[in-house]
């Protein structure tokens, strides 16, 4: 009897596990403004990185380095949500720059990780250019992506459907024993 319901209890708890899937993945890194390996020909008013999940503010630290290793992001970088941010200086020469990062997600899972972009002066010029309509598009912080509430609510019916064949497993198991028993 103990060795059935002991079993029944340990494959209740593995196809729970299973069932999680994503939901016990740690956050990463979803998006970028400017975009890695891109060649941007106006200086970026800001870097904007999207993550999977939620960002604590306090622990958000990006670095934009040229190759000299001169950071030029300015300010401390600001988290909302899953959005992490970082002013730019506007005299930013033309060069390739590292984006590096390191922030922490609500489930406290450090993050850290880096990328580079190219800027090449418009028309040669060295400060920032006039920004147009068509610049602010490419600037704009992509919007968070929206969390699938049905995908968590399939994944919750699923956990509690098999904790209950979990537990009715463990009922027919202790009724045996006990009408064998008789």
């Amino acid at each position: 009897m103990t060795k059935h319901a002991i079993a029944l209890a340990l494959l209740a708890v593995l196809m729970s596990f299973l069932a999680t899937g994503t939901a016990a993945a740690h956050s990463k890194l979803d998006s970028s403004v400017p975009v890695a390996d891109s060649v941007v020909e106006s200086v970026p008013e800001q870097i904007a990185l999207t993550f999977n999940q939620q960002i604590e503010s306090a622990f958000a630290n990006i670095a934009v380095t040229d190759a000299g290793g001169k950071n030029w992001a300015v300010g401390k970088a600001a988290a909302e949500g899953m959005i992490v941010r970082v002013p730019v200086d506007p005299a930013l020469p033309p060069d390739t720059y590292t984006v590096a990062y390191r922030v922490v997600s609500a489930d406290g899972h450090p993050i850290t990780g880096s990328y580079r972009f190219t800027y090449t002066a418009r028309d040669g010029a060295t400060t920032a250019p006039t920004t147009s309509r068509a610049d602010t598009t490419e600037q704009t912080a992509p919007e968070p992506p929206q969390s699938d509430k049905s995908d968590t609510a399939v994944r919750w019916i699923l956990i509690a459907a098999l904790a209950g064949f979990a537990l009715g497993g463990v009922f027919v198991v202790v009724r045996g024993s006990l009408r064998g028993k008789r």
